[in-house]
């Protein structure tokens, strides 16, 4: 509507300025005058800084399964620049072929360690018409973005790996030796029996549900270690 509010202004303005139809027409025209300027300004206002919205804030989250191998629990990255920026690739369905990579515009990224299952949060921060006047006034006037910040969060389970894609690549290069899987499913398994050795000495009346619990938890952080130990070897 501001739209046609300025068009219609700017007509007025140059009627009255230039016809003598009625007495002070000079005053009316300057009236229009300054409702035309106000209005471009509200316009370029609304497209350049946002004028007349406030920030809606939504959030989505999505359940994580492994970025690489299924047997290898891994949120893969792939780092810009100098490393420090990184595009997180991430899956959300076991039959998904292929990672997706996160959206890098106005991207702010986080990884959190959880005991829990992983999980990818979503906020979204976006400008929105702060009334009804202004949504009537600038609504069909689009921003240049009304996306001011997307913020991906991985709540990341502790027993995971975070890799970079070439790290990854390097494992699974590593994990076609015969002896190289050999001795990371020893070193697993020697890791994974104390561990649940461990706990069966705190807790001796375990029961078989917990024990199995226990055992997988082990399993998992055992492989964790091992990855991160062959890729250090690897690295040297």
């Amino acid at each position: 509507m501001l739209i046609a509010i300025l068009i219609i202004s700017v007509i007025l303005f140059a009627f009255f300025n230039i016809l003598p139809v009625i007495k002070g027409h000079q005053v009316v025209a300057g009236f229009f005058l300054l409702v035309a300027i106000l209005s471009g300004l509200a316009i370029v206002g609304k497209d350049n800084y946002h004028f007349g919205t406030k920030v809606q804030t939504t959030s989505q989250t999505t359940p994580l399964v492994s970025s690489g191998d299924k047997k290898i629990n891994v949120l893969l990255y792939q780092p810009l620049g100098n490393g420090q920026e990184k595009v997180y690739l991430y899956k959300t369905d076991d039959k998904q072929k292929a990672p997706k990579p996160i959206k890098t515009d106005h991207l702010k990224t986080q990884v959190k360690w959880t005991n829990g299952s992983s999980k990818m949060v979503v906020k979204e921060e976006r400008y929105v018409s702060s009334s009804n006047l202004s949504r009537t006034l600038l609504g069909n006037i689009k921003p240049k973005d009304n996306l001011k910040r997307r913020t991906y969060t991985f709540y990341i389970n502790k027993n995971w790996s975070v890799l970079s894609v070439a790290q990854a690549k390097q494992l699974a290069k590593a994990l076609k030796s015969p002896q190289v899987q050999a001795q990371l499913k020893a070193k697993i398994q020697q890791q994974a029996q104390k561990a649940v050795m461990e706990a069966m000495m705190k807790k001796p009346n375990m029961s078989a549900t917990e024990r199995a619990e226990v055992t997988q938890a082990a399993v998992a952080q055992a492989q964790k270690t091992a990855i991160q130990s062959l890729l250090q070897n690897k690295t040297k």
